[in-house]
């Protein structure tokens, strides 16, 4: 918790426990494909292309 931001998504993580963060704590791109996959799986949902 001290070393990335709550809120945020971190620019890497390993991908072997404890998966720790790394990069640039707070990366802009991370968040927003999160977003892209909400709004993917939102518009897939309801037929929307």
């Amino acid at each position: 918790m001290k070393d990335q931001l709550v809120g945020s998504i971190s620019e890497i993580y390993d991908s072997n426990k404890p998966y720790e963060a790394k990069g640039c704590f707070a990366q802009g791109w991370s968040v927003a494909e999160i977003f892209r996959i909400i709004v993917n799986y939102h518009n897939n949902k309801e037929g929307i292309k």
